[in-house]
């Protein structure tokens, strides 16, 4: 999954080739567990009192004077608040728009951008997976509370092997059972 872009002299995020990444048009993105950046190309005569973007929990909308409004939804949720733009340029000196996405659910590899969902993902799948876990960081917290135990940060529960196939889509139907022989020897 190397990210094709990264010759281009633009910020990369670390870790990115571990995530999908993608084009639309002239677009491109790529991702980490914590964000996505997003690359438009802009005109040099394009100030920063010419672009407007609007960042929704499930949705970005960028308008740039002289160009038809850009709107995307993204393929999970993100955190308005904590997403930003700005302005970035090639090692060839073209401009782009950078966006950049804070994940709400870290680790989670989104397939797609510029979707209205991830490929391969029914939608009431997606929808299952984000009240998942939704209860799931609302249970760590309140466990905490209970037991009087600091809550797990993001970070250490998806240091989970299992938690982390999970989200990636890559749970097991069946169980892969080995057994160890006195020897020494494994066998499926």
């Amino acid at each position: 999954r190397a990210y094709p872009y990264e010759q281009k002299g633009l910020p990369v995020l670390p870790d990115c080739n571990n995530y999908y990444s993608g084009t639309s048009g002239d677009y491109f993105w790529h991702q980490n567990a914590d964000q996505v950046f997003v690359y438009i190309p802009v005109d040099d005569s394009i100030e920063k009192k010419d672009v407007h973007v609007k960042f929704e929990a499930k949705k970005v909308s960028l308008a740039i004077r002289g160009t038809e409004e850009i709107s995307f939804p993204c393929a999970e949720r993100i955190i308005p608040d904590g997403s930003f733009w700005l302005f970035e340029i090639d090692k060839e000196g073209k401009r782009f728009v950078q966006l950049d996405l804070e994940k709400r659910f870290r680790m989670i590899n989104w397939k797609g951008l510029f979707c209205h969902s991830q490929p391969d993902t029914p939608p009431e799948v997606s929808q299952k997976r984000t009240e998942m876990l939704e209860k799931l960081f609302a249970a760590n917290k309140g466990i905490s509370k209970l037991n009087g135990v600091p809550s797990e940060t993001m970070q250490e529960m998806m240091s989970n092997g299992d938690l982390t196939r999970m989200i990636a889509d890559e749970v097991f139907t069946t169980p892969q059972v080995s057994t160890i022989s006195n020897d020494g020897t494994e066998s499926e």
